[in-house]
């Protein structure tokens, strides 16, 4: 069977269950890799393939779709908001426990403000992260803090709403005008300061994961027998992101992501002397994916029409699960390996080979079988 046949009848549905039990629910798996199957045109281009490898020698290509289901849990985040409006012109304040390490936590949180509160972007200003401002927040990672922020921001919004008597559900439209009257004919007694706080202690229904996150991939990719350099000429893929808070912001994420892995998939092997010291210390030893390493064709796109109904806005977070993705490139690089590996056939080796990760160059050099005898020159 094709290995594509087999990954597809055992992709999980609405229904199933995994691992640990948790039953699957509102899966778009499937929609994704069969989305993905026909944009990539990936049948054909697999066929190309193998006429390209029966003709040429120390030249490999390879192609590979891969999967992706990651979970998501919110269980054990404390996330909080302090934000204060000034009357005079309206503007809002907001310092979240979060930490902008390029995630676009920042522009997140400031989004949800402003549609909440139904006024222009440019009156919310983001503070920088302080526990003087914002005490006992949590961490800062497995891609949740961004939305759990913005849910926090979300609590603030409407405690402010009330305050002022004005509906929390965006109901009836206000113009900017609307909201500085508001703010001017508020008494004086009324704070305009206050604090959102969102700390989910489980999962629904007891489960371990608050939703799951889908996508597929596919990539191509080139290898020189001869030297083990690998070129990735393109990789696709296909995201849901549920109702993305903001798809510039996204489209980044699951872009780095995406490159993080395929350096720790290609490219990045830490390495101790005999005495237990890093080896691979500075770029001379530790190779970081740079700029060629990237695929010359790199297409991101989320999911349409695919609201998470358990996420915040309808979203779902990215960043780690596309780096899984990744691993397309892996599998690429292993057809194209076993190609050159059947050509070597006489040599005894079988041509399916187990190779860890990371696939370094050097491992995907020893792992073709290259045979000097067969270092000639046509007739």
């Amino acid at each position: 069977m094709d290995i594509e046949d087999v990954q597809r009848k055992n992709l999980l549905q609405d229904g199933d269950k995994t691992i640990i039990g948790q039953e699957i629910q509102d899966s778009t798996l499937e929609q994704c890799w069969q989305t993905l199957l026909q944009r990539s045109n990936f049948k054909q281009r697999q066929q190309d393939i193998q006429q390209y490898n029966a003709t040429n020698l120390w030249h490999k290509r390879g192609i590979a779709i891969e999967p992706v289901k990651y979970g998501i849990e919110w269980a054990g985040y404390d996330c909080g908001v302090t934000l204060g409006v000034f009357k005079a012109d309206g503007t809002v304040t907001v310092t979240h426990s979060g930490t902008e390490i390029g995630q676009g936590i920042n522009t997140k949180v400031a989004q949800a403000v402003a549609t909440a509160l139904q006024v222009p972007l440019d009156m919310v200003r983001i503070h920088q992260t302080s526990t003087d401002k914002v005490a006992n927040g949590g961490t800062t990672g497995g891609s949740a803090t961004s939305e759990l922020c913005c849910k926090a921001a979300l609590n603030a919004c409407d405690k402010l709403l009330k305050r002022l008597n004005l509906p929390a559900d965006n109901s009836t439209s206000r113009s900017v005008d609307d909201w500085l009257r508001t703010l001017q004919s508020a008494p004086s007694d009324v704070s305009m300061n206050v604090e959102g706080w969102y700390s989910p202690t489980e999962n629904p229904n007891g489960t371990h994961f608050q939703y799951y996150v889908w996508g597929a991939c596919v990539s191509e990719v080139e290898l020189d027998v001869l030297s083990g350099q690998v070129h990735t000429l393109s990789s696709e893929i296909l995201y849901d992101c549920g109702l993305s808070l903001n798809p510039d912001v996204d489209i980044g994420q699951i872009e780095g992501g995406f490159v993080m892995g395929l350096g720790y998939i290609c490219q990045e092997s830490v390495q101790y002397d005999q005495q237990g010291l890093l080896h691979s210390v500075g770029t001379w030893e530790y190779k970081p994916p740079l700029a060629q390493d990237i695929p010359s064709v790199l297409n991101v796109t989320l999911l349409a029409n695919s609201p998470n109904r358990r996420g915040i806005l309808r979203s779902k977070a990215v960043g780690e699960p596309s780096f899984v993705l990744s691993n397309s490139i892996y599998f690429g690089i292993k057809m194209a390996i076993m190609s050159a590996r059947r050509d070597m056939a006489g040599s005894g080796a079988s041509v399916f080979v187990d190779i860890p990760i990371p696939m370094t160059i050097d491992v995907r050099q020893q792992a073709c079988l290259v045979d000097p005898s067969r270092f000639v020159m046509p007739n």
